[in-house]
């Protein structure tokens, strides 16, 4: 029964994610180059606000619990296991004041929505 639920739920997962990068794409583009870099940047957390609500649609449940009071002025490297839909809008969204980047190679980006090479 769990399976039979799962195909629509996907569906419904993936029109809400599709339309997701469609709406932020332009917004993205417009804040990075009208209104700057830190106006780009608040929209990328935005951005992966609502992409972590999209995985909420498939009974994904993400919780940060940050025991260490890390300050924002010093450089700070987090290492991921793998960069997925999993690590990468958690990890932006509540770690936004420290800024995250991550590397990849440059041809995983190209022809996707809201995926911006800076």
């Amino acid at each position: 029964m769990i399976k039979l639920l799962s195909y629509p739920i996907s569906v419904i997962y993936f029109i809400f994610f599709g339309i997701t990068l469609v709406v932020f794409h332009p917004i993205q583009w417009l804040c990075l180059n009208v209104f700057g870099y830190n106006a780009h940047k608040q929209s990328v957390s935005i951005l992966n606000f609502f992409l972590l609500r999209c995985s909420n649609i498939l009974g994904t449940r993400f919780t940060f619990n940050n025991p260490h009071h890390i300050s924002t002025n010093q450089p700070l490297i987090i290492v991921a296991n793998h960069q997925s839909l999993t690590d990468i809008p958690p990890i932006i969204w509540y770690m936004r004041k420290h800024h995250p980047k991550f590397i990849s190679k440059i041809e995983l980006g190209k022809g996707i929505p809201s995926v911006l090479i800076i």
